[in-house]
């Protein structure tokens, strides 16, 4: 296996402009999905690259993602404190 097959994606937040950065990306056909605490979806976006930025209005908080890529799914959190 290669490193890049062992590389597990990275979700970074940045309070200062709300960009939510995804690295480590698999593939072009990833998907990421952003839930509130109660389990609400409230963002999703197909990813074209192995590092995406988005920038995310959301409510300060705890916040779940996964990341679905190559048949699996990877789960995190992140928080926003405004």
């Amino acid at each position: 296996m290669t490193e890049a097959a062992n590389t597990q994606p990275k979700v970074y937040f940045n309070q200062s402009n709300s960009i939510l950065t995804v690295t480590g990306l698999a593939n072009k056909k990833s998907t990421l999905k952003i839930f509130s605490l109660s389990g609400q979806m409230v963002y999703s976006q197909q990813c074209h690259s192995d590092m995406e930025q988005m920038p995310l209005k959301l409510n300060k908080g705890i916040y779940s993602y996964s990341i679905e890529q190559n048949g699996k799914m990877i789960n995190g959190k992140f928080e926003i404190v405004r």
